[in-house]
């Protein structure tokens, strides 16, 4: 298992985590907005949005995983 140098979270962890937030803010416009989102799209559009989030989200210096 890679050890990580520190114990906080990387970059591309963080950016993941602010996708799901933001496909959960969209999914709630469009409800209140009156169209009808079904739950299985509800959970493939976050899902969807990231996985964007964290494959674009390039790496910072320190998430290199250091050699076991």
């Amino acid at each position: 298992m890679a050890k990580q140098k520190t114990g906080a979270p990387t970059t591309k962890v963080m950016s993941g985590s602010l996708g799901a937030a933001v496909a959960t803010i969209v999914v709630w416009v469009l409800g209140a907005t009156g169209a009808s989102v079904p739950s299985g799209m509800e959970f493939a559009i976050t899902t969807v949005v990231t996985f964007i989030f964290g494959y674009f989200t390039p790496s910072a210096n320190g998430d290199i995983a250091e050699p076991t």
